[in-house]
């Protein structure tokens, strides 16, 4: 059965009887208006039973998607049909616009039906209605202005609240000019709608807490606004320190924070672009690395000349580590003092070149500096196993 036939009815009485923009509209009489509606409501339940029947009768799931999807996306494209002629200049004229309800309540019912019965078989990438991007579109405006004021009087400065601003006006813009929005977009910009006035319900979107932050790297809202932001604030903060070494600990302690905020998983806002914590984890590595070459040498030999290390000039110490183990190893030793040194560069290029494991002889330090901040947690759990039987050693001493 046609996919054309399914729809035939509401496809007909929309494109023909009830069309405002006919060369001759017709004036919908009282009676057949009443008419109307009665059949519009067995129409509801006869097209329902009618998808079940073809698709239950498919064999493969694959042939199930594809008809599940046609039936949807053929829905949507009649619902922004109806709902453009109900809101045409002569459909007052021509008394159509309760019939024109009724047709768009019933649509909507058989697109619940649709998402309810077949979800599995359908996914998020699917357009959503003209109807719903307004309802979204008008709670949107209604509640951004507010929203607005009341994180500006919490303290939250006026180029962060721009990025939500432009996020939700960029949006609004889209369903203006009539774009093709997914249902996932959708969903996506409610729940970011919902999330702030949540939080800041909460009471945790003051300027003095970095939550709406950490709510723009969760929702890896990758827009140009955010990531200017963020680019230009790292470039504030850093410009207020004097001392080289202070930014590296500053940059390490971000990398490690970032790091660990959670993002919802395998979605973005800019779909071409990384996401804003890839981003931003290698934004805040470039920036480490470059600091870092400008800091070199050990502390009780700074003020010497630093010499080229030749590798067979001097006998390795073999560990029975990985390179990923001993990196996590040297970056730990650092961090609790236990190495000392201008960098964590430093050490991993003074340190390396003395090491060998049973698969490298001669691991780059580079490379093993790298792998520092990919921590598997495998590689802890190895280590930290050596660690603890070291302790028990110790203490037996």
């Amino acid at each position: 059965m046609k996919i054309s036939y399914v729809f035939q009815y509401f496809d007909q009485l929309v494109s023909h009887e009830l069309n405002p923009t006919a060369l001759s509209p017709k004036m919908l009489t009282a009676a057949r208006a009443r008419e109307l509606l009665l059949q519009i409501t067995e129409e509801e339940y006869k097209v329902q039973n009618t998808l079940k029947n073809i698709i239950f009768r498919l064999k493969e799931v694959r042939h199930e998607r594809a008809m599940v999807r046609k039936c949807h996306n053929a829905l949507v494209q009649l619902i922004n049909k109806t709902h453009e002629y109900s809101k045409h200049a002569h459909s007052k004229k021509m008394n159509t616009q309760k019939v024109h309800e009724a047709i768009l309540a019933s649509q909507h019912n058989i697109l619940f039906f649709i998402r309810s019965r077949f979800d599995a078989l359908l996914d998020a990438q699917e357009a959503a209605p003209i109807t719903k991007l307004l309802q979204l579109k008008e709670e949107i405006e209604i509640k951004m202005g507010p929203l607005d004021e009341k994180l500006k009087a919490s303290g939250n400065n006026e180029e962060l609240r721009k990025v939500l601003l432009s996020f939700w006006l960029d949006f609004i813009n889209r369903i203006e000019l009539k774009e093709s929005i997914s249902i996932q977009e959708a969903d996506y910009h409610r729940q970011v709608l919902l999330d702030v006035e949540q939080n800041y319900e909460k009471g945790v979107l003051s300027s003095s807490c970095p939550s709406l932050h950490e709510l723009l790297v969760y929702w890896n809202l990758n827009s140009k606004e955010s990531i200017r932001y963020f680019t230009q604030g790292l470039e504030t903060v850093l410009g207020a320190f004097t001392d080289n070494n202070e930014k590296i600990a500053y940059l390490t302690l971000e990398i490690k924070k970032i790091a660990q905020m959670p993002e919802i998983p395998n979605f973005a806002y800019a779909k071409n672009y990384p996401g804003i914590k890839d981003h931003f984890l290698q934004y805040l590595t470039n920036e480490l690395q470059y600091l870092e070459h400008k800091v070199e040498g050990f502390i009780p030999i700074s003020k010497m000349k630093a010499e080229t290390i030749k590798n067979d000039v001097f006998l390795k110490v073999m560990l029975a580590l990985s390179v990923d183990q001993v990196a996590i190893l040297l970056r730990a030793a650092e961090a609790v003092g236990l190495l000392i040194a201008r960098s964590l560069r430093a050490v991993f290029r003074a340190v390396a070149p003395h090491l060998s494991t049973r698969e490298r002889e001669d691991p780059s330090w580079e490379n093993m500096r790298s792998k520092a901040y990919a921590v598997e947690q495998s590689d802890k759990n190895v280590l930290i196993d050596f660690l603890l039987r070291m302790i028990k050693i110790i203490e037996a001493y």
